[in-house]
């Protein structure tokens, strides 16, 4: 009994109405809508899982708890994991190269005349 007023106690202090009204969507007057012949949920989006069209489709709503990482389904943290180190990977090997350097050296080639 003690650890169900715990929890309950937890909750109370933790437990924000407001966001979770949002991530829920359930302020939405359409429950269910019909776009190009498919039915979508509006609410409660959050529970849904992601439905990619094709492998290498990673979209999703934004609160849903996986993605969908050619062909796996994996979750959002990871995802984002994979994501933030790719690109910290991507931009060391930039600037070890100094490509942004020679990138925009290309363009000093140009030259722009204005007539007046």
């Amino acid at each position: 009994m003690k650890r169900m007023a715990s929890i309950s106690k937890k909750k109370n202090s933790y437990f924000n109405e407001s966001l979770s009204d949002l991530v829920r969507n359930i302020n939405t007057k359409e429950r269910i809508m019909e776009y190009k012949g498919n039915l979508i949920q509006m609410i409660n989006p959050v529970f849904q899982s992601p439905k990619p069209r094709h492998i290498v489709d990673y979209r999703a709503s934004f609160f849903i708890a996986e993605k969908n990482l050619i062909g796996t389904t994996i979750s959002t943290y990871s995802f984002n994991l994979l994501v933030i180190w790719t690109l910290t990977i991507f931009f060391y090997i930039t600037l070890y190269f100094e490509w942004l350097r020679k990138f925009v050296g290309l363009f000093s080639n140009f030259s722009v005349s204005i007539k007046k």
